[in-house]
This record gives structure tokens, C-alpha cells and sequence, in this order.
């Protein structure tokens, strides 16, 4: 059983050395600072811009439930008031 040659890489490429990292660059402390508060100031927008929907959505909601209230109680007082017109003409 002949299986062949793996080399366990990407066929038909040659290999750069020890890494196939572009150039050896080494990474700085500011450029991975700098990326940490690019990052940190991203979420805490989104954190802030989340609760904002959903404050406006709970609003929208209360302001609802409330106007459903105030109609409800409207027409309950229209029928009572009626009703009670009724029976002192009476």
C-alpha cells in the first residue's frame, strides 16, 4: 500500500521558512492599544444604542398601554354618565 507523499501544507506552494507570515513584522504595543480602543469604543456605542432602542420601544409600549387606559376609562365614564342621566330624569 503506497499512500504517497503528505506533506500535511497547501499543495503547489512553496514554503517561506520558519513562518508564512508576510515580512516578520513585529507587533508594537500602540498599534495593539490603539486596536483595543477602536474595539472598546465600538461596543460601548452598540451597548448604549441598544438600551436607547429598547428605552424608546418600552415608551412606545407604556405611552400605548396608557392611551388604551385613558380610552377605556373615557368610555366607561361616557356609559356611566349616561346611565346616571337616565335615572334622574327618571
Amino acid at each position: 500500500m503506497n499512500q504517497g507523499n503528505f506533506s500535511g501544507g497547501i499543495r503547489n506552494v512553496e514554503g517561506r521558512g520558519r513562518s508564512d507570515f508576510n515580512g516578520g513584522k513585529k507587533v508594537s504595543l500602540r498599534n495593539v492599544l490603539w486596536f483595543l480602543a477602536v474595539f472598546a469604543s465600538f461596543t460601548v456605542a452598540t451597548l448604549y444604542i441598544d438600551r436607547w432602542i429598547s428605552l424608546l420601544r418600552k415608551r412606545k409600549a407604556v405611552l400605548l398601554l396608557f392611551q388604551n387606559a385613558l380610552q377605556i376609562y373615557q368610555s366607561f365614564f361616557e356609559v356611566f354618565s349616561q346611565h346616571s342621566f337616565k335615572n334622574r330624569r327618571e
